[in-house]
């Protein structure tokens, strides 16, 4: 029994919750399909509002794809190293398009963070006032993961893209 219980507290222990990747934010532009810039995406749009400009790891991870084009907002695609648990309830592989940082170019594909790590600030990529733009898909198989975007109507948008408001948590912090 004592072994198990072990176990049973490791496992616990281990298991990583979806965070939001501010500590505080101010909304600018929820998730749906509006009539704002993100039509047709399901995607959040997050200000600095208030001071709070850092970006943290929602998971322990790997950087999966980057997007730098001059004039055009900078992307960064995170993947979840193992399933986390989601606000819903579940537990699913997560992959996190960041888009907008301006401070993304000293990253390398493969790279790995831990969760909580600082990775960058709001950005202002792409012409835009300093915010965060971001979209997240999940997978119940790693092997089916697709860290890319296609365009749509108002943009381009995160493949297999789901509502974030249903899969990621807030800190009491």
């Amino acid at each position: 029994w004592y072994l198990l219980i072990i176990l049973i507290i490791k496992m616990v222990r281990i298991m990583e919750y979806l965070k939001f990747p501010k500590k505080c934010y101010y909304l600018t532009q929820g998730f749906g399909y509006n009539s704002y810039s993100h039509q047709n995406r399901k995607a959040l749009d997050v200000s600095q509002r208030g001071g709070y400009k850092e970006i943290y790891a929602p998971f322990s991870g790997y950087i999966a794809n980057i997007y730098l084009k001059k004039g055009q907002p900078y992307t960064i695609w995170l993947v979840s190293n193992e399933k986390v648990m989601c606000a819903n309830g579940e537990l699913k592989y997560v992959v996190f398009m960041m888009t907008h940082p301006n401070k993304i170019s000293n990253y390398k594909i493969k790279q790995s963070f831990s969760q909580d790590d600082y990775l960058f600030d709001d950005g202002t990529t792409g012409n835009v006032a300093a915010h965060l733009d971001f979209e997240i898909a999940v997978y119940d198989d790693k092997n089916k993961i697709d860290p890319s975007w296609h365009y749509e109507k108002g943009g381009n948008g995160l493949n297999n893209s789901v509502n974030p408001c249903d899969y990621i948590l807030l800190s009491d912090d």
